[in-house]
């Protein structure tokens, strides 16, 4: 659940954005979670009027998107783009979608551009008429990428000494060791797992074929957690439920290993009742809640997003 006023691990603040314990108004990650929080939450609207107040339509034609209502349009990259880009499509609001696909630049920030896959992407979501054949495209480009991304990544990861940490428990951010010399620079050449969080997200949106499931497959290979496999379509055991254990930061987005550069401790029962993203994006894939949004009238989806019963007895 969702609570505006509560201020346990996140909390929102007074634009409604969702914050880490040492952040404010500057955060540069804002706009993602809120962005994830509503593909959770379908029925709490008022995170879609969120979104969209980091949606502004400039004088040359184009939009211009934000990390935070006003704040951080020069750094805005791709993967807090395609989260908002998905949070639109999953809920099937068309009218605002419209609005970013149509208008969408190529350089989405000075710091940041499109890449061919991910303007593929949005393509596809965007020509209904060629969606099919657009994803396939997508689809091949991805398998050839990661048929190679894969085997790297395990080499620079022997290399490293890397080891999987299911809970990493520090006490704040500053206290985490940086790799330094030649151990930084190979461990940034590793594809980023909050990528591979983004792409899986990317192809759950796609049409479905032959393709998507051979390159799901082979993102399984490389995913190392629970909800990246179950968004690539691996089903989860009551067992990864039942024993979840809340936890501070959002952890879907990790590799969860020793090269995590965040704060992961177990998260008390009374800091996770309110604004728990890993807990709410654990029960949205456990109870199926994708496939009554994707799968509905848009009468029951109007239901929803008014917070309006469904069920009548």
């Amino acid at each position: 659940m969702l609570n505006q006023e509560y201020n346990g691990f996140w909390r929102f603040d007074s634009n409604k954005i969702i914050l880490e314990p040492w952040e404010n108004e500057n955060t540069q990650d804002g706009i993602g979670r809120n962005a994830f929080a509503y593909i959770c939450w379908p029925n709490e609207s008022w995170l879609k009027d969120t979104l969209m107040t980091c949606v502004k339509m400039q004088d040359d034609g184009f939009i211009q998107l934000y990390r935070y209502p006003g704040k951080g349009a020069e750094t805005m990259s791709r993967d807090h783009v395609g989260a908002i880009i998905l949070a639109l499509y999953l809920n099937r609001d068309a009218e605002e979608l419209k609005i970013i696909l149509d208008n969408l630049p190529w350089r989405l920030s000075r710091q940041y551009t499109q890449t061919i896959d991910f303007w593929l992407w949005q393509k596809s979501l965007k020509l209904e008429k060629w969606r099919y054949a657009i994803a396939q495209v997508f689809f091949i480009l991805n398998i050839l990428m990661f048929l190679f991304v894969i085997p790297w990544n395990f080499l620079m990861r022997s290399i490293l000494g890397v080891y999987k940490i299911p809970i990493k428990q520090m006490n704040m951010p500053e206290d985490f060791v940086e790799f330094t010399g030649w151990k930084k620079w190979t461990d940034k050449s590793i594809y980023p797992h909050f990528s591979l969080f983004l792409l899986a997200w990317q192809i759950k949106s796609l049409p479905n074929s032959f393709l998507k499931w051979l390159l799901q497959r082979l993102l399984r290979v490389e995913s190392r957690n629970i909800v990246i496999d179950a968004v690539l379509g691996k089903k989860l055991t009551k067992e990864d439920y039942n024993t979840f254990q809340p936890t501070t930061s959002f952890i879907w987005a990790s590799p969860m290993d020793s090269t995590v550069r965040a704060y992961f401790a177990p998260l008390s029962e009374e800091g996770s009742r309110y604004n728990d993203l890993n807990r709410g994006m654990l029960d949205y894939l456990w109870f199926g809640i994708d496939r009554i949004i994707e799968k509905s009238k848009d009468e029951t989806i109007d239901q929803i997003k008014n917070k309006r019963p469904i069920i009548h007895y």
